[in-house]
């Protein structure tokens, strides 16, 4: 079934999920006027949280985000990949808001080389490459911290793919296109972000990589590359120019009985104003196969923002965590984390006191 083969390429370090599944259908094209063959998967979760805070104790059932996950090949080369997302969002009167997570047309021009057209999650870190939002690939309940602030989560333009190359199976990644404030449609200015990484794969389930990307706002702004949380940035937000560097390193292995994952990210805002100002993340995972079907699991999580960013504005977040990860099945994982955790918050105000809780959730696909 086509979901266990993504669950072996989650644990193996092997192709990325999405470029995984339109490998799989491109093996089977349609024929010369025939309509193309279509997949479509969907994904999604529920969660309970038990949390402590020094504001006072609550309890809570939250239905998380479900996606549809579209691939659709349309030659022999030739590949459509979609995903389509409902996410919970306060300010909808229904509560939750759809949006179009990637929409990317690929075009494959030998064995090891791609060109990517579309929007596509941007490629600066093993985990925004190799998850999407389907959380039953999750090895933990939630993505790093770093996703509610540093992370370009997407980016709309064109994208050179490399994978598999040599004996060391070297692949490379290269793209241009709008920036963090730009919207779908239109950006201010002309110039392109860009982004450059390289990663290595020197054995089953490993990976390394590295990645730098590069974004002139001529009007500083949040748009639909940015991340999918909020930053600390309070009050009137600063407009103008203002240059975002990112440079991200990853160290992966996923095995049959050990994990481990480390994100390392560093970033440079430069502003005419307060010159330059420096944020940092860590992300470090660490799992052991305890059962046939349960992995034990410790994380630790930090983000800083520098009080003269003015792009994130100044913030500081913490968090540690242990869970247990249940495979039920080829269509459901069920997660239990432990937790203590510093929301993120800006740190001139004060240090935020610690919140304790227990997530449980029941990811799925169908």
């Amino acid at each position: 079934m086509m979901i266990r083969k993504r669950l072996w390429t989650r644990r193996s370090g092997g192709f990325p999920v999405g470029l995984l599944l339109i490998g799989s259908v491109a093996m089977a094209p349609a024929a010369h006027g025939q309509a193309p063959r279509t997949v479509v998967n969907g994904h999604g979760f529920v969660e309970q949280t038990v949390r402590m805070s020094p504001e006072g104790a609550d309890q809570f059932f939250a239905l998380g985000e479900h996606s549809l996950f579209l691939t659709s090949a349309f030659s022999g080369r030739g590949s459509f990949l979609g995903e389509f997302a409902i996410r919970p969002n306060g300010s909808s009167p229904s509560g939750f808001v759809a949006t179009v997570e990637r929409a990317l047309v690929r075009w494959r021009l030998d064995d090891a080389n791609t060109f990517v057209v579309g929007k596509v999650h941007t490629p600066v870190n093993y985990w925004n490459d190799a998850y999407h939002h389907g959380r039953i690939f999750f090895p933990t309940i939630d993505r790093p911290l770093s996703f509610s602030a540093l992370v370009p989560i997407h980016t709309l333009g064109v994208q050179l793919r490399g994978q598999n190359i040599g004996s060391g199976r070297f692949g490379y990644d290269v793209m241009a296109g709008n920036g963090i404030a730009a919207s779908e449609t239109s950006a201010v200015g002309v110039t392109p972000a860009v982004m450059a990484g390289v990663h290595f794969k020197p054995r089953m389930g490993m990976y390394v990589g590295a990645s730098i990307y590069y974004d002139h706002m001529e009007q500083n702004g949040h748009g639909s590359g940015s991340g999918h949380g909020a930053a600390a940035m309070s009050g009137d937000m600063y407009r103008g120019e203002l240059d975002f560097t990112l440079a991200s390193m990853s160290l992966a292995f996923f095995g049959e009985d050990v994990e481990f994952l480390a994100e390392l990210s560093g970033n440079a805002t430069v502003t005419d104003s307060l010159g330059t100002a420096h944020n940092g993340s860590a992300f470090v995972y660490g799992g052991a196969r305890v059962a046939p079907r349960t992995v034990g699991y410790a994380l630790v999580d930090w983000l800083h923002l520098d009080d003269e960013d003015l792009h994130l504005g100044a913030g500081y977040a913490e968090r540690q965590a242990v869970g247990l990860r249940f495979d039920l099945g080829a269509a459901a994982v069920l997660k239990g984390q432990a937790e203590r955790t510093k929301a993120l918050h800006d740190h001139r105000s004060g240090h935020a006191e610690w919140s304790y809780g227990i997530r449980i959730q029941l990811a799925y696909t169908f």
